[in-house]
């Protein structure tokens, strides 16, 4: 049943984004995991992640200790960002902007 509801918010993203002006494409998992990796965050960094879509990223710098901060235009976005950050419990780390 998830599957189904994934599949209609992200759809509904895509058409605001249409919109709006920006094709949300997401960050593959992987190449998140290699960045998180390649940054060897230290617990006084700060990050930001501009146009930072479904939050994805700000997520990860957040969970590998930095104070992440995300820009995002789109408002559905921003919302599902700030959902998952809270699921999260992240939200002393992370913010969407």
């Amino acid at each position: 049943m998830l599957f189904p509801i994934t599949a209609l918010i992200l759809g509904i993203i895509v058409l605001v984004s249409l919109k709006r002006g920006a094709v949300f494409v997401p960050t593959d998992t992987g190449a998140v995991l290699t960045l998180i990796e390649m940054l060897e965050i230290k617990s006084s960094d700060k990050a930001i992640d501009l146009g930072s879509g479904d939050g994805r990223v700000v997520v990860a710098l957040a969970l590998a200790g930095a104070e992440a901060h995300g820009y995002e235009h789109n408002p559905l976005l921003v919302w599902w960002s700030r959902h998952k950050i809270r699921r999260a419990g992240l939200s002393e780390r992370a913010f969407i902007h």
